[in-house]
């Protein structure tokens, strides 16, 4: 294969699964829990795998495991796999977690990205939320003015931007302040102890929809209620009341999109790394 050809959705997938069996059989050795997510989570129940259209892995942590994962994620996964987060990595600047196949490259057309990307799976972290609605209310309209400020400053999309803010966001793209922003955002997720809190959410990286930030909101115990899912030819772990997610993210998540929505959301260009 050419080291430019880029890859197809079936090589796209194939490499995906394998990181997520790595990181299974990490999570197994070591007793770390996590969830297949999102469209992984819909994926496995409606499809027994991906779903057709799509081309990206979803998983999610409770912070707990996912510090335990930090520390041995890059000895314990294979040698072609790479675990990438603001905590490990000096140049990246994104609110979540990836672990990336080393051998390929990825590009990501509208994000100034200072780290070179492989073929990834992205890690969401869960932490602990205030009891109170009014307070987690607080909590996520700070948190969608930092992830604005990320957005800002670390997404090329000039064409959505208006004209005189323009040159503004090109000098923020050349700079490292959507990092500084994605650490604000972790240094405030912690706030609330996941083991002391019986309420859970995703405070970093979920969009600008507050409705959205508040269908995310979970009991903590459901990390205690995991059970296994087919995924393509892999068993994962998944929530066990997966109607629960899934009804609040997607509706009726049984019932197929329009056609024309059968599309993939992503905006890359992937292909094997030159030897």
């Amino acid at each position: 294969m050419s080291a430019k050809q880029e890859l197809t959705i079936e090589e796209l997938r194939q490499l995906e699964t394998e990181i997520l069996e790595d990181f299974h059989e990490v999570c197994k050795r070591n007793n770390l829990k996590y969830s297949i997510a999102f469209g992984t989570l819909l994926g496995a129940v409606r499809h027994g795998g991906f779903i057709p259209w799509d081309d990206d892995i979803d998983i999610i942590m409770p912070r707990p495991d996912y510090e335990k994962f930090i520390e041995i994620a890059n000895h314990q996964l294979k040698a072609e796999h790479r675990f990438i987060s603001i905590e490990v990595e000096e140049k990246f600047m994104a609110p979540l977690a990836k672990i990336i196949h080393t051998k390929t490259s990825l590009y990501e057309k509208e994000h100034a990205s200072r780290v070179v990307l492989g073929v990834y799976m992205d890690i969401f972290v869960y932490d602990g939320v205030p009891d109170k609605k009014r307070k987690r209310d607080r909590m996520f309209k700070t948190s969608i003015l930092l992830e604005k400020g990320w957005s800002f400053c670390e997404c090329a999309a000039y064409s959505k931007t208006a004209p005189l803010l323009r040159p503004a966001r090109k000098l923020c793209n050349k700079t490292m302040l959507a990092r500084l922003f994605s650490m604000e955002m972790n240094r405030r997720a912690k706030k609330y102890l996941f083991a002391n809190s019986e309420y859970m959410a995703n405070n970093m990286f979920l969009g600008e929809n507050f409705h959205k930030r508040q269908a995310n909101v979970f009991e903590a115990k459901e990390f205690e209620q995991l059970t296994e899912y087919q995924f393509e030819h892999l068993k994962v772990t998944g929530f066990k009341n997966y109607d629960l997610f899934l009804t609040r993210w997607y509706g009726d998540y049984m019932k197929l999109p329009p056609k024309d929505e059968q599309v993939s959301n992503h905006d890359f260009y992937a292909c094997w790394k030159q030897l």
